[in-house]
């Protein structure tokens, strides 16, 4: 059984590309993840952003313009160069979301002085005291 958010009345491969959990979307996400790791490990976050900004715009513009573009007349089903370029889209999509949540987890993470995350013997606030393995 495949869940949809929005009434389907029959399942297509057609209506799975659409779909945005899709395996075109979450094979861009976990694909580049450890791309952008690895550039991020190197150059810092501001590079990695900057190639999700592009690369979600590039998805969700690419994506929009064949969903506004259509089906001609007479068409029944859309081209196997539309789809490609829907599939690679939705690749771009995921790739960008991943860059984007990699570049921002990883400012975050570097906002905090190392010695109060590593130091045991720091009082911790009481929603942690329960975490914490050396009370």
């Amino acid at each position: 059984m495949v869940f949809l958010p929005f009434p389907v009345p029959t399942v297509t491969a057609l209506t799975l590309l659409i779909e945005p959990r899709s395996p075109r979307s979450s094979a861009g996400t976990y694909g580049t993840g450890p791309l952008h790791g690895k550039l991020i490990d190197a150059r810092g976050p501001r590079l990695s952003l900057a190639t999700a900004f592009i690369a979600l715009s590039i998805g969700y513009l690419g994506t929009k313009m064949i969903f506004d573009t259509g089906l001609t007349e007479g068409q029944e089903r859309a081209s196997t160069a539309a789809v490609t370029l829907l599939v690679i889209c939705g690749f771009l999509t995921g790739g960008g979301s991943a860059g984007g949540g990699a570049s921002s987890l990883n400012t975050v993470a570097k906002s905090f002085p190392e010695h109060l995350v590593s130091d045991p013997d720091l009082p911790t606030p009481y929603p942690f005291r329960l975490l914490d393995c050396h009370v």
